[in-house]
Protein backbone atom coordinates (compact mmCIF):
# COMPACT_ATOMS: atom_id res chain seq x y z
CA UNK A 1 0.00 0.00 0.00
CA UNK A 2 1.62 3.80 -1.10
CA UNK A 3 0.68 6.02 1.51
CA UNK A 4 0.76 9.83 -0.03
CA UNK A 5 2.91 12.40 1.70
CA UNK A 6 -0.22 14.02 4.35
CA UNK A 7 -1.71 10.74 4.66
CA UNK A 8 2.38 9.56 5.61
CA UNK A 9 2.68 12.46 7.58
CA UNK A 10 -0.37 12.27 9.49
CA UNK A 11 0.08 8.93 10.13
CA UNK A 12 3.71 9.65 11.75
CA UNK A 13 2.14 12.46 13.67
CA UNK A 14 -0.35 10.12 15.30
CA UNK A 15 2.36 7.62 16.31
CA UNK A 16 4.64 10.71 17.69
CA UNK A 17 1.41 12.11 19.50
CA UNK A 18 0.74 8.41 20.98
CA UNK A 19 4.53 8.02 21.95
CA UNK A 20 3.99 11.00 23.68
CA UNK A 21 1.30 9.47 25.79
CA UNK A 22 3.33 6.72 26.60
CA UNK A 23 6.14 8.76 27.98
CA UNK A 24 4.17 11.64 29.16
CA UNK A 25 4.37 15.52 28.66
CA UNK A 26 7.47 16.05 30.26
CA UNK A 27 9.65 14.13 27.42
CA UNK A 28 8.27 16.29 24.69
CA UNK A 29 8.96 19.63 27.14
CA UNK A 30 12.23 18.30 27.43
CA UNK A 31 12.96 18.04 23.78
CA UNK A 32 11.45 21.41 23.10
CA UNK A 33 14.17 23.12 26.05
CA UNK A 34 17.11 20.86 24.28
CA UNK A 35 16.53 22.02 21.19
CA UNK A 36 16.02 25.76 22.38
CA UNK A 37 19.77 25.28 23.96
CA UNK A 38 21.14 24.09 20.95
CA UNK A 39 19.62 27.37 18.99
CA UNK A 40 21.15 29.54 21.44
CA UNK A 41 24.52 27.85 22.03
CA UNK A 42 24.75 28.20 17.77
CA UNK A 43 23.79 31.83 18.05
CA UNK A 44 26.58 32.63 20.64
CA UNK A 45 28.98 31.15 18.30
CA UNK A 46 27.83 33.15 15.23
CA UNK A 47 28.63 35.96 17.41
CA UNK A 48 31.78 35.25 18.76
CA UNK A 49 32.57 34.26 15.60
CA UNK A 50 31.42 37.94 14.02
CA UNK A 51 33.18 39.21 16.68
CA UNK A 52 36.39 37.95 15.78
CA UNK A 53 36.23 38.64 12.08
CA UNK A 54 34.98 42.16 13.25
CA UNK A 55 37.99 42.95 15.33
CA UNK A 56 40.13 41.48 12.67
CA UNK A 57 39.04 43.61 10.02
CA UNK A 58 39.62 47.05 12.41
CA UNK A 59 43.03 45.83 13.01
CA UNK A 60 43.88 45.31 9.20
CA UNK A 61 42.05 48.79 8.26
CA UNK A 62 44.04 50.46 11.55
CA UNK A 63 47.49 49.20 10.29
CA UNK A 64 46.43 50.51 6.51
CA UNK A 65 45.65 53.79 7.68
CA UNK A 66 48.90 53.58 9.38
CA UNK A 67 51.07 52.69 6.35
CA UNK A 68 48.92 55.56 4.50
CA UNK A 69 49.87 58.30 6.58
CA UNK A 70 53.30 57.30 6.76
CA UNK A 71 53.74 57.59 3.20
CA UNK A 72 51.86 60.52 2.94
CA UNK A 73 53.88 62.27 6.07
CA UNK A 74 56.88 61.25 3.55
CA UNK A 75 56.08 62.99 0.45
CA UNK A 76 55.01 65.95 2.09
CA UNK A 77 58.91 66.40 3.60
CA UNK A 78 60.13 65.97 0.05
CA UNK A 79 57.72 68.43 -1.45
CA UNK A 80 59.40 71.40 1.27
CA UNK A 81 56.52 73.31 1.03
CA UNK A 82 55.47 75.34 4.33
CA UNK A 83 53.02 73.81 6.37
CA UNK A 84 50.61 77.01 6.74
CA UNK A 85 50.45 76.87 2.89
CA UNK A 86 48.84 73.89 2.50
CA UNK A 87 46.58 74.43 5.20
CA UNK A 88 45.74 77.56 3.52
CA UNK A 89 44.68 75.28 0.20
CA UNK A 90 43.06 72.39 2.46
CA UNK A 91 40.84 74.82 3.99
CA UNK A 92 39.71 76.60 0.60
CA UNK A 93 39.36 72.97 -0.88
CA UNK A 94 37.06 72.16 2.09
CA UNK A 95 35.29 74.98 1.52
CA UNK A 96 34.46 74.97 -2.27
CA UNK A 97 33.51 71.10 -1.43
CA UNK A 98 30.99 72.01 0.84
CA UNK A 99 29.54 74.88 -0.06
CA UNK A 100 25.60 73.90 -0.95
CA UNK A 101 24.62 73.79 -4.71
CA UNK A 102 23.36 76.19 -6.63
CA UNK A 103 19.26 75.61 -7.20
CA UNK A 104 17.57 75.43 -10.01
CA UNK A 105 16.11 78.74 -11.34
CA UNK A 106 13.59 78.74 -14.33
CA UNK A 107 15.58 81.25 -15.75
CA UNK A 108 18.77 78.73 -16.72
CA UNK A 109 16.67 77.57 -19.92
CA UNK A 110 16.35 81.47 -21.49
CA UNK A 111 20.05 82.21 -20.76
CA UNK A 112 21.39 78.75 -22.39
CA UNK A 113 19.27 79.80 -25.45
CA UNK A 114 20.82 83.65 -25.26
CA UNK A 115 24.19 82.24 -24.83
CA UNK A 116 23.20 79.42 -27.92
CA UNK A 117 22.20 82.08 -29.94
CA UNK A 118 25.36 84.36 -28.88
CA UNK A 119 27.33 81.07 -29.53
CA UNK A 120 25.93 80.38 -33.52
CA UNK A 121 26.65 84.58 -34.12
CA UNK A 122 30.11 84.36 -33.03
CA UNK A 123 31.01 81.49 -35.26
CA UNK A 124 29.22 82.95 -38.30
CA UNK A 125 30.74 86.17 -37.88
CA UNK A 126 27.61 88.18 -37.71
CA UNK A 127 29.01 90.78 -35.19
CA UNK A 128 26.27 93.56 -35.97
CA UNK A 129 23.51 90.71 -34.96
CA UNK A 130 25.78 90.29 -31.29
CA UNK A 131 25.34 93.65 -30.69
CA UNK A 132 22.20 94.46 -31.10
CA UNK A 133 21.65 91.48 -29.50
CA UNK A 134 23.83 92.57 -26.20
CA UNK A 135 21.71 95.83 -26.07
Amino acid sequence: MVTSGPAKLSTTLKSMLGLGYLMGRAYFEFQYHQRLFVLDMQVCHLDLKSFEASGQWLAWKWMLCHKKKKVALEGLREVEVEEEILREEWAAQVAHQTKPLAWRSKNKAAEATVIHDLERRLLNNDVDDIRDALH
